[in-house]
């Protein structure tokens, strides 16, 4: 008999209202700077190849202050229904690994509570799991799981258990 295929696990990243906000005022400011750049370049620019190549340049800028704005909203939801339906969990660190990147300090494996010893990682360098990561494989971190859902996320501003 064949054994049935475990679901993994998706991470969901607890964004803060600051962090969403500011995320879409640098979008603003990334829209009008390609929008400004075309408009200067108009007044400036007399060759029209010239002006059609600054135009595609431009709608690339546009393009990604577009996407910056769109990405906070795109995971609203997803935040929203785990805080809604989460059950708080401290995940055992069964490992920790140092990384060189300097945005992310620590690579953490997560035992999560299920029957068939599933594994996630969490690459972080908030000061919880850097201490997490210090301290494995005696830590935990305080986490959110929704079983139905298959999603979980670790809460940064709670202690850990």
């Amino acid at each position: 008999m064949k054994r049935a295929a475990t679901i993994e696990w998706t991470q969901i990243d607890l964004t803060r209202r600051n962090e969403a906000t500011a995320q879409r005022v640098t979008a603003v400011l990334v829209a009008l700077s390609g929008i400004g750049g075309f408009v200067l370049s108009l007044r400036m620019i007399f060759d029209w190849w010239l002006v059609a190549l600054v135009l595609l340049g431009c709608l690339v800028i546009v393009a990604l202050g577009v996407g910056l704005w769109i990405n906070p909203g795109v995971g609203a939801g997803a935040v929203s229904k785990l805080k809604e339906s989460g059950t708080p969990a401290s995940l055992p660190v069964v490992a920790a690994h140092k990384t060189t990147d300097e945005s992310i300090r620590y690579q953490l494996q997560l035992r999560m509570p299920s029957a068939d010893d599933q594994f996630v990682m969490h690459a972080c360098g908030e000061p919880g799991c850097i201490e997490a990561g210090r301290t494995a494989p005696d830590s935990e971190v305080a986490a959110l799981l929704n079983d139905a859902t298959k999603t979980w996320a670790v809460v940064h501003d709670s202690p850990r258990a």
